[in-house]
């Protein structure tokens, strides 16, 4: 799920960079569609939109659970996640934390992905957020220090 766009070029220097952090929970998919397929539509359409707003960012699906980071133009980040807290797939959606930034975290990723538990998990061990059965409860600055791990682990094994 890795494509390899770079955002420096759109990024160099840009006023109003911000990386916003969000989880929400997901609805009970409709008509039969697993879990897994309603997350790879959330993630599709992130690609798609990410693409025409030079955002880019990573996205967790554990269990019922989404969490995610976007980066980019404070406008367009903030219209994306208005667009998001409108999406009937989500609920219970809660802001984590909107952060000025002078560059990206994920800065060659659309959307990057993760739904393997396995490796959440090991990356929140290795981040040393300690034995956290939720990654819900890390603030912001846990959850991109787990992402980037995530990131970079997806992005060797896709190289």
């Amino acid at each position: 799920m890795h494509l390899e766009i770079s955002f420096h070029n759109f990024f160099g220097g840009e006023m109003n960079a911000i990386q916003l952090v969000y989880h929400s929970r997901m609805t009970d998919p409709a008509h039969g569609l697993s879990r897994l397929a309603m997350f790879r539509q959330i993630h599709d359409t992130a690609i798609k939109t990410n693409r025409l707003n030079a955002i880019s960012g990573f996205l967790v699906f554990t269990q019922k659970n989404f969490i995610q980071i976007l980066e980019g133009n404070r406008d367009l980040v903030m219209e994306t996640y208005e667009r998001i807290k409108l999406d009937p797939r989500h609920t219970n959606i809660t802001l984590v934390e909107i952060l000025p930034i002078q560059s990206r975290a994920f800065p060659s990723w659309l959307m990057g992905a993760m739904t393997d538990d396995v490796a959440i998990h090991e990356a929140m061990l290795s981040a040393g957020v300690g034995n956290v059965s939720d990654i819900t409860r890390l603030n912001a600055r846990q959850i991109v220090k787990v992402f980037s791990l995530l990131a970079h682990k997806s992005h060797r094994k896709a190289a």
